[in-house]
């Protein structure tokens, strides 16, 4: 008897020995878990079709922020999430895990990236290299800053500092800073997927750090200096920054050396169609919209003569002001690209400008 109760309780303290150790392993990994290597979700380890594909052939969309003056370009095939303060992009809508994210913070005067880093760690996972103390912090911000690698931003106009973070999740995290913002980009160099292995978030990262970010002027910034654009039958003045990308067709497109927006000037011997919702519309003889709204369709008065005046657009960031008028026989239409700061009022300030010299 006794022996089989000996046998019992052999197999009780085994029992009660294995679960503290799986518990104790539990609470170890938890805490000091060694980064995850080589974990594929295998479906998906395409990168959304990007896989074989060099970053200088993708095709790119634009972020563009307008109340922070920048604009980022992402891969057309990756699902961009906006966040409060940025966006992370996923190889579809449904993918749990981010491969790539972008965040901007406000920076206030007399703050740099330092700062940023003493009071919101980039590494605030990693609990050997954060501390309640705060001149702790401080001696940690400013060894991320040695330890960091210096990397070009925008075409090599911004210097950029990125770092390795050894957490749970190895990362790896690009900032930089402007006047306003300071600009974090980051992806895991690890072969974790959700969509795509480390070495090809690295391809597209590196090209949207060196060719793809862009800070943009609004025209209330830029001190105008206007010159003279004269028709036949008309003139008006126009930014001196503004030169002519293409004329032929009877169309005339302007483009500005601080930004992607356009100007169109469109001339037929026969009246030109009018914006209509639901209807494809041509603005240039590169570009053609569907119309989703109509904003305003009004007459205005301009040097004593009748104008049709035109706000319509399609999704975001797709707004147009439009003048329409005809002399002697002969049909305009002058359009002008406003999605951004300051530009309908640059295209107002056009329109004050604009003579008949034969009616």
């Amino acid at each position: 008897m006794l022996k089989g109760l000996s046998a019992v309780f052999v197999i009780i303290i085994v029992a009660l020995l294995s679960t503290t150790t799986a518990l104790s392993y539990k609470h170890f990994t938890a805490k000091k878990q060694k980064p995850l290597t080589n974990v594929n979700n295998g479906s998906q380890e395409d990168c959304a079709g990007l896989a074989k594909i060099l970053p200088e052939e993708m095709d790119w969309s634009v972020y563009e922020d307008h109340e922070n003056k920048f604009k980022i370009k992402y891969p057309s095939a990756l699902y961009l999430e906006k966040k409060d303060n940025g966006f992370v992009l996923k190889t579809n809508k449904d993918e749990r895990g981010n491969i790539i994210w972008f965040y901007v913070y406000p920076r206030p005067e007399n703050k740099d990236i330092l700062n940023l880093w003493t009071e919101n760690p980039p590494n605030d996972h990693a609990d050997e290299l954060v501390s309640a103390n705060y001149n702790e912090r401080v001696k940690n911000a400013n060894l991320l800053l040695k330890n960091s690698e210096t990397v070009s931003v925008g075409m090599g106009n911004i210097k950029g500092y990125k770092l390795n973070i050894a957490d749970v999740l190895e990362r790896e995290e690009v900032f930089w800073q402007d006047a306003n913002n300071i600009y974090n980009l980051g992806y895991s160099p690890q072969n974790i997927s959700y969509g795509c292995i480390g070495g090809k978030r690295w391809q597209i990262v590196n090209h949207m750090l060196r060719f793809n970010f862009e800070q943009v002027k609004t025209l209330e910034e830029i001190t105008i200096n206007w010159k003279p654009h004269n028709e036949p039958r008309f003139s008006f003045k126009q930014p001196e920054h503004f030169y002519i990308a293409d004329n032929k067709n009877e169309i005339i497109e302007w483009r500005s050396t601080f930004g992607d927006f356009f100007m169109v000037l469109k001339s037929s011997n026969k009246p030109l169609t009018d914006p209509e919702i639901d209807q494809e519309f041509t603005l240039s003889n590169n570009n053609k919209i569907k119309v989703l709204y109509i904003n305003e369709n009004k007459q205005i008065e301009i040097d004593g003569k009748t104008v049709q005046w035109f706000s319509f657009g399609c999704l975001a960031d797709c707004n147009f002001h439009m003048a329409s008028f005809n002399v002697n026989d002969k049909y305009y239409q002058l359009i002008f690209d406003v999605a951004g700061g300051g530009l309908s009022d640059t295209f107002n300030k056009i329109l004050q400008t604009l003579t008949f010299t034969n009616q």
